[in-house]
């Protein structure tokens, strides 16, 4: 409430998927969390931001691409787009970055081409209960619904499939150090980044699944964590550029300049989860003059 988010289209309807609800406030708190000397502070809480739902109108469906659209209307080149999205294989036993299906990789390609950058989570893996799973190799080859087998390696930089959305894709790990890829976290050649995916103390509610909420604090993980913490850096770094009077970054840009002197995750062989970003190492780089 106290960082003023409203809506800006598409409806937060409680009686459509309520436990959106619960899992945005819980986003948006590891961002915006407001400093007010109460409880916790987001990554970045003087920011300014919005929601653009993907519940749209009587469609029974969550209309994804419409949204990332409309979301990259209302923003400007410099602004931060965080994509709280998966999706889906044909078998619905994986779960796979959004911009492996078709439309929702077009207009990401157009948000980022408009300047914005976009944070998209590496997506967890296996369905269901997280506990004891293991992510998705996103170098491999994804079918999806109304594809046929063997699929196509659009993640893999040195497959004739690959293609690049330009946005920063972002894995789960743990919090605590040495990091290390979290189990359920998807990882591979075409992720950029990871954050802390488990343990992560942020505003959230307590749902009764259907139609109320009390205001809580929570524990969140999984890549859906990581993304915003991701997200409230790049915000960060837009700031200190701007209050420098300096031109903000575009989506690629933001991608290279983030990965300088980040921290590389422990055993690679458990799968390639990028470096976390240190935004400290970049200050005192000299990278943010």
């Amino acid at each position: 409430m106290a960082a003023n988010i409203t809506i800006l289209s598409g409806f937060n309807s409680p009686g459509h998927n309520f436990g959106n609800l619960p899992h945005g406030t819980a986003v948006l708190g590891i961002m915006l969390m407001v400093d007010n000397t109460i409880g916790g502070v987001g990554v970045a809480p003087a920011a300014k931001a919005n929601v653009v739902s993907v519940i749209r109108g009587d469609n029974p469906n969550d209309n994804r691409p419409e949204a990332i659209a409309d979301a990259a209307r209302f923003l400007s080149a410099g602004d931060v787009m965080l994509l709280e999205m998966q999706v889906n294989d044909a078998e619905n036993t994986q779960q796979w970055p959004v911009e492996v299906y078709d439309a929702e990789f077009e207009v990401i390609r157009a948000a980022t081409a408009k300047g914005i950058v976009v944070v998209e989570p590496a997506g967890n893996g296996l369905l269901g209960d997280k506990e004891g799973l293991e992510g998705v190799n996103l170098d491999g080859k994804v079918i999806r619904p109304g594809d046929t087998a063997p699929g196509k390696a659009f993640l893999n930089r040195s497959s004739p499939d690959f293609r690049d959305s330009g946005a920063i894709i972002v894995a789960a790990s743990t919090s605590t150090v040495p990091r290390k890829r979290v189990p359920w976290s998807n990882y591979g050649g075409r992720v950029d980044v990871h954050a802390w995916g488990q343990n992560i103390t942020t505003a959230s509610c307590i749902s009764d699944g259907f139609s109320s909420c009390e205001d809580a604090y929570i524990q969140f993980d999984g890549t859906s964590g990581a993304a915003p913490i991701v997200a409230g850096a790049a915000l960060s770094v837009q700031g200190m550029l701007a209050a420098k009077g300096k031109k903000k970054l575009s989506s690629t840009q933001m991608r290279d300049l983030i990965k300088i002197g980040g921290t590389k995750a422990t055993d690679p062989s458990s799968g390639n989860i990028g470096v976390m970003p240190d935004l400290k190492a970049l200050i005192d780089g000299g990278h943010l003059k």
